[in-house]
Parts: C-alpha cells; sequence; structure tokens
C-alpha cells in the first residue's frame, strides 16, 4: 500500500513538472509571436562569417507584403523620411513574388531564425536581421542621423577650406598691394 501511493505521488508530480514545462514553454512562443507582429524588440545577428544572401554591403533589404499594415507603416515612414534616397535600401514585396519570397528565407536563415517562423516586416541590414517596424524605423532613424551627420562634417570641412582659401586670396591681394604701392 505504501508503495502504491509513493508510485501515484511520482506520477503526479511528473504530470504537474510536465504540464509547468508545456505552459512555460508555450508561452514563450506564444510572447515571441506576438513581439513579431507588433514590432516590439527582435534584432538577431548574423551567426555565421559568410552569408548566402548577398544584396552588397552596403545595401539594406526590407521585406514587405501587401496585406501587411505593420509593412505599410514602415514604407511610409520610409517615404516621408526620404530614407530610399539617403541609404542604399530596397523594398521587397514578397507576397506576389517568389524569388524575393526565398531571399527573405535566406536572410532569416543566415541569421538564425526559424524559416517557418519568421514573418513581415523583415529588415536585413549589414548582416543583422530586424524584425517589426519598431526594431525597422530605429534602425533606419540611426543610419539616417549618421548619414547626416556625415554629409553636415563633410559641408563644415568644405565651408572650412573655402573660408581658408578666401583667407589666403585676401592676404595674397593685399600683399599684391602692398608690392604696387611700394
Amino acid at each position: 500500500m505504501q508503495n502504491k501511493k509513493i508510485l501515484t505521488l511520482i506520477s503526479l508530480l511528473t504530470i504537474i513538472i510536465l504540464m509547468g514545462a508545456i505552459v512555460i514553454t508555450g508561452g514563450a512562443f506564444q510572447e515571441n509571436e506576438a513581439n513579431n507582429n507588433t514590432g516590439d524588440k527582435s534584432v538577431l545577428s548574423n551567426s555565421t562569417t559568410e552569408s548566402n544572401f548577398d544584396v552588397g554591403e552596403e545595401t539594406i533589404v526590407i521585406f514587405s507584403s501587401l496585406a501587411c499594415s505593420f509593412c505599410k507603416d514602415v514604407e511610409e515612414w520610409v517615404e516621408e523620411n526620404k530614407a530610399d534616397e539617403m541609404l542604399d535600401l530596397q523594398i521587397k514585396e514578397v507576397s506576389q513574388n517568389q524569388q524575393y519570397a526565398d531571399q527573405l528565407t535566406q536572410a532569416a536563415i543566415d541569421c538564425g531564425i526559424d524559416s517557418r517562423r519568421v514573418g513581415v516586416p523583415f529588415m536585413y541590414a549589414h548582416g543583422e536581421c530586424f524584425i517589426g517596424k519598431i526594431d525597422i524605423i530605429e534602425y533606419l532613424q540611426l543610419q539616417l542621423s549618421v548619414e547626416q551627420s556625415q554629409e553636415n562634417g563633410a559641408r563644415e570641412e568644405l565651408d572650412t577650406e573655402s573660408s581658408n582659401e578666401m583667407e589666403t586670396d585676401n592676404e595674397l591681394k593685399i600683399q599684391d598691394e602692398n608690392f604696387i604701392e611700394d
């Protein structure tokens, strides 16, 4: 009788532990899916040193779908902020183009993402993958600010060079005038 009680107790504890593990694992999966759909943080780096998805070093590719409202938000943001003009950026619509869908799958695999779990909007940039509109827009904002500061730095450098050239020209004119007066 005592052995039967112990065996029943062990069986119950095993069932409870297994159910708890299923609930915890299922909850994490659902939370990850919700994050992907709402655009919460999902940034994954390319874990391999060589990428099979070749878009070029400086190219940023956003994978999108016509039926995706978050994709539409990202595309509108890109247009409003002229990101497509300032950055080497491509938007690829995957729902009607199998080649683009295959590229999305390969980019996900390169970043270590289960290709059956990938969704849009999805961005592949410089060996990193970004899932969801929030992460994509944050990354693009950062890239635009870097681009603008580089442009401003180049402009300031040109202004400084022009100013120095004008000062040199003025000094030469003064020397010429002094030479003529002597």
